[in-house]
């Protein structure tokens, strides 16, 4: 029997943990600055969102990654795009830049949600 409610606070810990990293200000900030570019905002799916420490030389900055999915204006979805969304309101994300190589801006997101800026 205690192995029953050991197993049952462990559950409750990690969906407290889980709800409580959806919950985070800076998360729902950048869920937020991705549904306000959307033409159907409603639609969104989200995954894979967390808040990242990016080492920076004046010290770390948190931002938020993740990938999102909503549906285009002909209705269908078009499949999980990677975001990074930085507290001051800037978002990275394809939809933001149709212009730009895609592999090119997809590496640049990666490498932000490393952790690590770009050093040449």
């Amino acid at each position: 029997m205690k192995w029953m409610g050991a197993a049952i606070l462990s559950v409750a810990l990690m969906a407290s943990a889980g709800c409580m990293d959806k919950q985070s200000p800076l998360v729902t900030g950048a869920e937020g600055a991705v549904k306000q570019m959307l033409k159907d905002p409603g639609s969104v799916e989200f995954r894979n969102v967390s808040v990242i420490q990016l080492s920076t030389p004046e010290g770390d900055a948190p931002i938020v990654c993740g990938e999102f999915n909503a549906r285009n204006s002909l209705g269908g979805y078009v499949g999980f795009e990677p975001f990074a969304w930085h507290p001051d309101g800037k978002l990275i994300t394809k939809a933001l830049f149709p212009t730009a190589d895609v592999s090119i801006l997809y590496n640049g997101i990666e490498t932000l949600c490393s952790g690590k800026l770009y050093e040449p």
